[in-house]
């Protein structure tokens, strides 16, 4: 998540984290590019990154991501759905 990361919501029993962020679409999704791969997280099946939105497919072991980049008034929300994913280990920084 971006430092400013603002209204989170984690719901753990569907596998969903939402949040708003200040920043573009176009500066989260880099930044969440980068940060995946730093993980492990591997690019499955394409991506698509429009000019006002994004839509990210990552793959990690048995886990995998879904990733909705849309933009929000001052700036884009975040909508994270997971698949298999260990919400017992801490987040990656």
């Amino acid at each position: 998540m971006p430092k400013d990361a603002k209204n989170i919501e984690r719901k753990e029993l569907v596998g969903h984290i939402k949040y708003t962020s200040a920043n573009s679409v176009k500066s989260v999704v880099s930044l969440l590019q980068r940060k995946l791969a730093e993980q492990g997280w591997q690019t499955e099946g394409e991506d698509f990154n429009a000019t006002a939105s994004s839509i990210l497919h990552r793959k990690r072991g048995e886990a995998s991501l879904t990733i909705f980049v849309k933009p929000a008034t001052g700036g884009c929300t975040v909508t994270i759905m997971s698949e298999g994913l260990n919400w017992d280990e801490p987040p990656a920084e």
